[in-house]
């Protein structure tokens, strides 16, 4: 196959964006307690803010950066998909999964094949066909799909799903890289 996908090996480890995550709340609470005990200058945006303003601020700052540190950690999980998706095909595995991916690959012209693999229904839901027992783990996965979407075409339309925070869609990708037989 002349027109395989080279590797970057440059993917992002779900728990170094987590360590990210905890590194990034421990410096806003230490950057709190230092203003409250006047140890640094209080910046010009927080200057007369009431204790709950100070409060709400900071829950919004940590917010902001744990929907931040969301896209990273399901683009990661989707790189995952991708990844075994492509060895899959190119090592030619004998699995059913394997041969299904295989069998979609191939039909595809190679001018196509780029742009119309589609994480949702030609991975994941293949997944949930071959694998049953991770169709609820799958599930949970393309509910985080509906927050990535939101989030990568910038927040303007009203979100119609369940609201996120980094616990939970951590949790999510967890879940798919530690339980699914991913290569």
């Amino acid at each position: 196959m002349a027109d395989r996908v080279s590797f970057s090996q440059e993917e992002q480890d779900i728990n170094d964006i987590a360590e990210m995550y905890n590194t990034a709340y421990r410096s806003l609470m230490h950057y709190k307690s230092a203003i409250l005990s006047g140890t640094v200058a209080v910046p010009p945006n927080l200057v007369g803010l009431s204790l709950k303003e100070l409060d709400d601020y900071f829950i919004h700052q940590l917010e902001e950066i744990g929907m931040t540190l969301c896209l990273n950690l399901i683009a990661a999980t989707e790189a995952r998909f991708r990844k075994d998706f492509l060895i899959r095909v190119y090592e030619r595995f004998k699995d059913d999964l394997s041969v299904l991916f295989r069998n979609f690959y191939s039909d595809l012209k190679r001018q196509e094949r780029e742009n119309r693999i589609s994480l949702e229904q030609h991975i994941l839901d293949q997944w949930k066909e071959v694998y049953p027992s991770y169709k609820c783990f799958i599930g949970d996965f393309k509910g985080v799909l509906l927050l990535r979407h939101w989030l990568a075409h910038g927040r303007y339309w009203t979100r119609k799903f369940r609201k996120y925070d980094f616990s939970t869609v951590y949790t999510v990708c967890s879940n798919i890289i530690n339980n699914l037989p991913l290569n």
